[in-house]
């Protein structure tokens, strides 16, 4: 893996976080607080380019 944008709702990423390894730690680009789930493809392709 090259890179890594985890996505979740704040909660959620912060329990994520804490098992996330130094290596993965280190392929994470940005992280998006965000929950995402159910949104469709292009709702969340616009949400993240709109991002960068």
């Amino acid at each position: 893996m090259k890179a890594l944008v985890p996505a979740a709702p704040p909660r959620t990423l912060a329990r994520l976080r804490t098992h996330f390894s130094d290596a993965v730690r280190q392929k994470i680009l940005a992280a998006v607080n965000k929950g995402l789930t159910n949104r469709p493809v292009f709702d969340i392709e616009q949400y993240l380019t709109s991002r960068a």
